[in-house]
């Protein structure tokens, strides 16, 4: 497997997330309102429910660091660590944390998150189409309640 720098892997994830890329965590709360009030909250407890937030990429890779030694201590090569494994994140949001584990690591399995909100699944989505063909191949979201 060819070396891959670590402003390789930077640059890969600016593609998808340029510093440029900002959310708009009210606009997306109001959007998904319809699906908190179906989830059988009401609209006090939205705000509380639509907190957002996200990892950054250096985030992503000091989590995959830990996972990494945790599983396989000694072995520094997140490629070799984490080969064969899946990353599942819940609440994904717009998947920088998945699509960032992919990057980090494209000798998973998969790299999969799930989300409620509709909104912000489809973000996720389209971020996924920016991806490079092999990575993409590894990335899948779903949008679907998990308590059903």
């Amino acid at each position: 497997m060819a070396a891959v720098s670590e402003q390789d892997e930077e640059d890969t994830f600016l593609a998808v997330f340029p510093d440029s890329s900002k959310l708009d965590a009210y606009g997306m709360a109001l959007d998904d309102l319809g699906v908190f009030e179906a989830a059988g909250f009401n609209r006090d407890q939205v705000g509380m429910l639509a907190t957002y937030g996200f990892v950054d990429f250096p985030g992503v890779r000091t989590l995959l660091r830990g996972i990494a030694e945790r599983l396989r201590p000694g072995c520094v090569d997140l490629r070799q660590a984490l080969a064969g494994m899946r990353f599942l994140d819940l609440g994904s949001g717009d998947g920088r944390a998945v699509i960032g584990a992919a990057v980090l690591a494209p000798t998973l399995v998969e790299s999969s998150g799930v989300e409620l909100s509709l909104s912000r699944h489809e973000l996720a989505v389209r971020n996924r189409r920016r991806l490079p063909q092999t990575i993409r191949d590894i990335v899948q979201f779903q949008q679907t309640d998990i308590l059903q």
